[in-house]
């Protein structure tokens, strides 16, 4: 993990998306010029901040926070709202910088980060247990591969939630589905920077 100055980042009103990615994979832009998000190889240590840009590009900020994209798909705290509601764990040091400046800050409709935000709130928590289930259902019970780059067990989920009568379209399910992949993917990641 490289030593960054958070207080210097979160005080820019602006992040590029490889930016954004690097920071909250707890990596230094400056130190990682050779990572880039448009790269179709892989890049080996760069896999989470590659599963950061992809939420930060996939995110839908005007269904989401209810503005034009425009207006927030480059602010800090936006992006480390969207990325934490992934199910990506943000760094300490970041929170912190983040409820600072949100103190200094007049007071706006944005996404609040403070001294709660170091550990999962009580839904954060029974969320991400939700999405534990899911996917190890999936795997099990579907034989879902959760590295696959395409979900082809929803139109089975689909019939199945039908036949016990819960309805459901295919685009929930793989959306459910997606972020349940990601969270794991998110365990696993950590658990490697453990051992």
């Amino acid at each position: 993990m490289d030593f960054i100055d958070y207080r210097f980042w979160v005080a820019l009103d602006k992040w590029t998306a490889r930016e954004a990615a690097l920071l909250l994979d707890a990596k230094d832009p400056y130190l990682h010029s050779n990572f880039d998000i448009r790269s179709k190889g892989g890049q080996p240590g760069y896999e989470k901040a590659r599963l950061i840009a992809a939420v930060i590009k996939r995110t839908n900020w005007g269904r989401r926070y209810g503005v034009c994209k425009w207006e927030v798909k480059e602010d800090p705290i936006y992006i480390c709202d969207a990325v934490r509601h992934a199910g990506f764990t943000l760094p300490a040091p970041l929170i912190r910088e983040l409820a600072k400046r949100q103190s200094r800050e007049e007071p706006r409709a944005a996404p609040r980060f403070g001294e709660g935000d170091g550990s999962k709130s009580a839904a954060t928590k029974e969320r991400q247990t939700m999405l534990k289930m899911i996917i190890g259902l999936a795997m099990g019970g579907y034989r879902m591969d959760p590295d696959a780059h395409r979900n082809l067990h929803a139109k089975e989920m689909r019939l199945d939630l039908e036949r016990a009568g819960v309805a459901l379209d295919d685009a929930t399910i793989k959306k459910y589905l997606d972020e349940a992949r990601r969270l794991r993917r998110s365990v696993l990641d950590g658990q490697r920077q453990i051992d």
